[in-house]
């Protein structure tokens, strides 16, 4: 994240904050219809040239994605779903021109089973035209998991791992 393009509101007089949060809520709004009607392109779409979208992780699903690669190799990803998740919002907070939005992810099936996320959290940056930055955050095992078909296991040996280890 490039730091240095986040505007902070400390210092700002009251109308051009009310202008930035304005505008920040006005794609909040864009976001949350298109995510829950299952429209993420239309999402993706409004991402400026220079953005990315980050899905956290060090999966086969997760990394930091450029606008373009959000099409041609997260998007792509998706098709893996039998039936997608349905994704519902429940708390928004609005600062600036940035958003963390909160949602649970729910009813998804994909090649490897049923996939559901209780914790789903979005961050973004918003300017006048779209997102700069998106970040999402997950559980990147459980989506690769039932996307295609790893699975993080214990192992067989179930003794303490502390005492395995000598602790």
């Amino acid at each position: 994240m490039d730091e240095g393009n986040i505007v902070s509101t400390e210092n700002m007089d009251i109308e051009e904050k009310l202008r930035i949060e304005k505008n920040t809520r006005k794609w909040v709004k864009h976001f949350i219809d298109n995510v829950e009607g299952q429209t993420y392109e239309e999402v993706l779409d409004k991402m400026t040239p220079d953005s990315y979208f980050v899905l956290l992780g060090n999966t086969p699903v997760s990394g930091k994605f450029s606008k373009e690669e959000c099409f041609t190799k997260m998007a792509p990803q998706y098709e893996r779903y039998l039936v997608r998740p349905t994704i519902k919002f429940s708390h928004i907070m609005v600062d600036g021109d940035m958003a963390l939005l909160r949602a649970v992810g729910q009813g998804g099936k994909a090649r490897y089973g049923s996939y559901s996320q209780p914790y789903y959290g979005y961050w973004f940056r918003a300017v006048e035209e779209g997102y700069a930055e998106i970040i999402e955050w997950n559980d990147p095992i459980e989506m690769a998991t039932k996307m295609y078909g790893a699975a993080v296991v214990p192992p067989e040996d179930d003794r303490d791992v502390w005492t395995m280890a000598g602790a």
